[in-house]
């Protein structure tokens, strides 16, 4: 009688059952490895996280701590022997602020109102303007010279400096409408000073011509000063009296003249600082 040979089938059959729950139980580990922090799977979460994304504050459209001065040579502190009224402005509220000013003088001796226009439609200068928080400007003095010369050949009355004058007045609203569409899009102040006289003064101007010039060189600097007055007023900017601080009530202004006769010394920059730093808005620099 033939003995029967043990079948292979259920052995195989239990070979395969011991791999496939070994491949769930490997699962299951795996599975139980991601939900309590596996690296794999801290690794995975993270590949997908969105990066956060820098912001950065916007930019202004002004230097908070920039001060621009345009003008003639007065602005540009000519025979001053002084750092000059941008300088010493900048100085003055950088102090009181307690902030870094920096002040860029783009004064030049011999300007005139067209000459200032020309250039604030130069690149550079009109960078320097849309970015200042505070424009100084003073100007329109040389515009006059032709006058002074005809009063010393044969004398000019009010209807011989008047249309100067007045075109003086055009040309410095043109300057003001450009620096008003330079800073469009920036906050600041703009400052717009007169003059105590636009032709000499004082001991000098006394020696040249004697009183009747002063008194002559006074009405047309009267004159003057409302029209740039008026041409501040139509550009939103801040007309700045020097007449009275200088000259008020009829004074002598010789202590606050450099020896030309003309532009201001040390103690003249100061006094014309003082009615600039007072014509600035409360908190300006702050």
């Amino acid at each position: 009688m033939s003995r029967r040979r043990p079948s292979t089938v259920p052995a195989l059959g239990r070979l395969a059952l011991a791999m496939l729950l070994a491949a769930a139980l490997a699962g299951c580990a795996l599975s139980t490895g991601a939900a309590v922090g596996h690296p794999a799977a801290r690794a995975s979460r993270a590949s997908r996280a969105p990066r956060a994304v820098p912001t950065r504050p916007p930019l202004r459209a002004y230097r908070p701590t920039t001060v621009v001065g345009l003008g003639d040579s007065v602005m540009a502190g000519s025979a001053c022997g002084c750092a000059g009224p941008v300088a010493e402005y900048a100085r003055v509220v950088g102090r009181r602020s307690g902030q870094r000013v920096v002040d860029i003088n783009l004064g030049r001796n011999g300007a005139t109102t067209s000459t200032l226009l020309s250039r604030l439609h130069q690149r550079g200068a009109g960078r320097d303007v849309m970015r200042a928080r505070v424009v100084l400007v003073i100007i329109g003095a040389n515009d006059l010279l032709p006058q002074r010369r005809r009063w010393e050949d044969s004398g000019c009355p009010p209807s011989c400096y008047a249309p100067a004058v007045a075109a003086m007045g055009r040309r410095i609203r043109r300057v003001l409408t450009r620096v008003r569409t330079l800073r469009a899009h920036s906050r600041g102040t703009v400052l717009v000073a007169d003059y105590w006289n636009v032709f000499k003064d004082g001991k000098v101007a006394r020696n040249d011509g004697g009183q009747p010039l002063i008194a002559w060189s006074r009405r047309v600097s009267r004159a003057a000063n409302r029209a740039i007055c008026r041409a501040a007023r139509g550009e939103d900017a801040t007309c700045v009296d020097t007449y009275t601080a200088f000259v008020g009530n009829d004074r002598d202004p010789t202590g606050l003249l450099a020896d030309d006769g003309d532009h201001p010394n040390p103690k003249g920059v100061a006094l014309l600082v003082r009615q600039l730093v007072r014509a600035t808005p409360a908190g300006e620099f702050r």
